[in-house]
């Protein structure tokens, strides 16, 4: 099952390259354009964003690993995972793609947390939250957020209980 899904990700990134390059092509070869330039502008504009949230979101690392390192590392202790780890965590609060670029820095553990995290809790401050604030009421953004975190936590704590479970060697 995993080669199958490796190569329909290959599939899927081959095809989605090939488009891309067809709609860069409309724009400098008329008769190759598939779509209309407004909407490769609003495309852009919106990858532009994403790119200064996930910016804004590292910077915000960066600073946060040297002004609250000591509680990081504490919590990073208590949860038996590297500092990284901690931090892919708080960054996926704002945005899963966040926390990819450290995703490298993080030790197994940690990055199954984050992986299930990201599934589940991300998102609860960033994009997705503002996007749900402007079509619905206060209590229904409560809701969400409530959520998302409780949704992310727990996957988080499954994690944790399955490692706890490999130590002792028993089977789930």
């Amino acid at each position: 099952m995993k080669k199958i899904l490796i190569y329909f990700g290959i599939l899927i990134r081959g095809i989605g390259t090939l488009f891309f390059a067809l709609v860069v092509l409309g724009l400098f070869y008329e008769s190759w354009k598939i779509v209309e330039d407004e909407l490769v502008i609003y495309a852009l504009i919106t990858v532009t964003k994403i790119c200064v949230v996930i910016g804004g979101a590292l910077v915000f690392a960066h600073i946060a690993m040297f002004s609250m390192a000591k509680y990081i590392d504490k919590l990073a202790t208590l949860m038996d995972v590297n500092l990284q780890s901690v931090m892919g965590l708080m960054l996926s609060l704002i945005s899963g793609a966040a926390m990819l670029p450290m995703l490298s820095q993080m030790d197994r553990k940690g990055k199954l947390m984050n992986s299930a995290f990201t599934v589940m809790g991300a998102y609860a401050f960033g994009g997705q939250m503002a996007f749900v604030a402007g079509i619905v009421n206060g209590k229904q953004l409560s809701v969400y957020i409530i959520g998302k975190l409780t949704a992310g936590i727990a996957s988080v704590i499954l994690v944790m209980i399955k490692y706890k479970l490999d130590e002792r060697n028993i089977q789930l």
